[in-house]
């Protein structure tokens, strides 16, 4: 079937086709727009924030760490003479940048993480000791003297039980090392966006291919249907709305895959059937084009079947005037147009004449949306009625030859026996003999023609064909030789056969051939002189044996020759009456031998005499 043979469309069979679709490039670069447009906003609003986050998350690290030791800086301060101040830090090594110190009441330095306390200074006077000894906690940013650079600086306020202040301890923070610190978070912002992006492209990438893979494969399938594949199926449908419309497009697919097969169906079928139609079709376009033109319209017409006259134009077409005419009337009226037309297409000498009857009707299509004009145009159906003719013609001469052969023997009966009647005739005994013997002659004319009429009736009313049999034809030859013994002593003819092949058999009807050799012979001693001869002989082939009845009397002139089979034909119609034939004899033999399947032909010259010969199909 066809759907068994459906081509399955697979769409992106390598991941990058994908990016030939307008619709996944579209939602694939929107998304990427908007995420990188979101991202370096959100990067750039980072970059610029982290120099105060980091340096927030690095003061609440410090005062964490001056948490940890006020507890051992308390001590010190409440111990005599500040024992063990220096040794409350660890080694500078494992306090990175941040300095530590410890400033007594006196504003002396009693500790110091970095280097040996400077005792001498002031360091009570310090801004940020100034702000912890009333608010316990200082901040400030300063540009130290040892250090020559910028620093943090923290200091928490210490006090004893009595909530009386014992010292202050204070860390600073270069702030080369914040901005170290800065620049690896930058650069770690940095790198995580761009990790970001590319986890953003790939994401994206498969993302939208997800959801526009179907759509693509819809669009694909939806250009073959335009171009009228409709073999063609969406696969790997999804279960949501664009599934939907895939399931929609595939059945569409379906249904029109099967209305046009059974459209095509219906075509091949409706070409058929006008193809076998003995009536002539012609479809022509308004301006007429020729859409459709059937084998029965080429033989109607004499044109040539080989050439193709779809897309010709009927008026350049020579030898169709009266089709034409009709054509252009069907159209302007939008009427139905009929007749009859003696038509040849062919000079008058070459052809002989068809009688055709024509139809010509004017056709519109129906279209359901009426913005849309329909088609429209003339179809043509012709029908030949050339034998209907013919056979008109035939019955006419059938039945005026009949009653003229009829009418000859009866007003010669109905003359003679109108003398005889009148009395004085019946006194002469050797003249009431002769008109008798007229009355006579007539009767057997007149008996001989109903017989042979008879036969050609039983013949044509019961075609099928006789059951053939294994024949030889000598022993037919004999029997009808025997019959007209008589009439060749009376006009001392001489019959010769000769019997070489004569006695091969043949498919044949023993009844049917001695009608063929009766008639035959009949006809040769009839139109043969006096004094001559009937020669009877065979001839074959690896298919036909042939019987030849050779005579020499007057013979017949060529142009008679291809109607002498015919019924009541005549070369020399005042002879033949007087020779009392019926003009019926040798359609008898052409009927009886196409019934049983032979053939029958004549050669002839004049005064030369004629060959009438039959074949029939050998036995093996």
């Amino acid at each position: 079937s066809a759907r068994a043979h459906m081509e399955i469309i697979r769409v992106n069979r390598h991941p990058l086709q994908i990016l030939r679709s307008v619709y996944f490039r579209r939602i694939y670069f929107t998304f990427l727009s908007f995420f990188l447009v979101t991202g370096c906003v959100l990067v750039m609003s980072l970059y610029h924030n982290v120099r105060s986050a980091v340096l927030d998350s690095e003061l609440l690290s410090i005062k964490e760490k001056l948490v940890l030791l006020s507890p051992q800086a308390l001590a010190v301060f409440e111990s005599d003479d500040y024992e063990g101040s220096q040794e409350l830090f660890p080694h500078k090594s494992q306090l990175a940048q941040t300095r530590y110190t410890l400033i007594a009441p006196r504003g002396e330095v009693i500790g110091d993480s970095h280097v040996v306390p400077e005792t001498i200074v002031n360091g009570w006077s310090f801004p940020e000791v100034q702000q912890a000894l009333t608010e316990d906690w200082g901040e400030a940013t300063r540009t130290l003297e040892a250090h020559g650079e910028e620093a943090v600086i923290v200091a928490l306020a210490l006090r004893d039980h009595t909530q009386a202040i014992v010292g202050v301890i204070r860390a600073e923070l270069p702030l080369s090392t914040l901005d170290e610190l800065v620049t690896d978070a930058q650069h770690a912002l940095i790198i995580t966006a761009l990790l970001g992006a590319l986890l953003a492209f790939v994401l994206g990438f498969v993302m939208t291919k997800h959801h526009a893979a179907p759509v693509a494969r819809i669009a694909e399938v939806c250009r073959a249907i335009q171009s009228g594949d409709y073999c063609q199926k969406v696969s790997r449908i999804p279960p949501n709305e664009i599934g939907q419309l895939a399931s929609t497009i595939n059945n569409l697919s379906d249904n029109v895959l099967t209305k046009i097969s059974s459209l095509s169906l219906e075509r091949a079928q409706l070409k058929s059937m006008l193809a076998c139609m003995k009536e002539g079709i012609l479809s022509l376009s308004d301006e007429g084009k020729i859409h459709f033109c059937n084998l029965a319209a080429y033989q109607h017409l004499d044109l040539s079947p080989e050439g193709d006259l779809r897309g010709e134009n009927i008026t350049q077409i020579a030898g169709l005037d009266q089709v034409v005419k009709m054509w252009r009337t069907a159209a302007q009226h939008r009427e139905l147009v009929v007749e009859e037309m003696v038509y040849r297409r062919q000079p008058v000498e070459a052809t002989e004449p068809k009688y055709l009857k024509v139809y010509a009707t004017f056709y519109e299509s129906i279209m359901e949306n009426k913005r849309m004009s329909g088609e429209s145009g003339v179809m043509i159906v012709i029908d030949n009625h050339t034998e209907i003719k013919q056979l008109q013609n035939i019955r006419k001469d059938f039945f005026a030859h009949v009653s003229h052969e009829l009418k000859t023997p009866l007003t010669s009966i109905a003359g003679y026996v109108e003398t005889l009647s009148a009395g004085d005739t019946l006194q002469d005994e050797e003249i009431a003999r002769r008109f008798l013997a007229k009355i006579s002659s007539n009767t057997d004319r007149l008996l001989s023609l109903v017989m042979d009429l008879l036969s050609l009736t039983g013949l044509e009313s019961k075609p099928a064909a006789v059951e053939k049999r294994a024949v030889q034809w000598l022993p037919v030859i004999r029997s009808v030789a025997e019959n007209y013994s008589l009439q060749m002593e009376k006009k001392q003819i001489r019959l010769e056969v000769d019997k070489q092949y004569g006695g091969l058999l043949v498919h044949g009807e023993k009844e049917a051939m001695h009608t063929i050799c009766e008639n035959l012979l009949s006809n040769a001693i009839r139109y043969s002189k006096n004094n001559s001869k009937i020669c009877i002989r065979f001839s074959k082939t690896q298919q036909y044996l042939y019987i030849h009845v050779v005579d020499s009397g007057v013979g017949i002139t060529r142009e008679h020759l291809p109607y002498i089979f015919d019924r009541f034909y005549r070369v020399d119609k005042a002879r033949s009456r007087a020779e009392g034939g019926t003009g019926l004899g040798l359609a008898i033999v052409k009927l009886f031998a196409e019934r049983i399947g032979g053939t029958v032909s004549v050669e002839s010259e004049i005064a030369q005499g004629s060959v009438f010969t039959v074949g029939l199909r050998r036995v093996f």
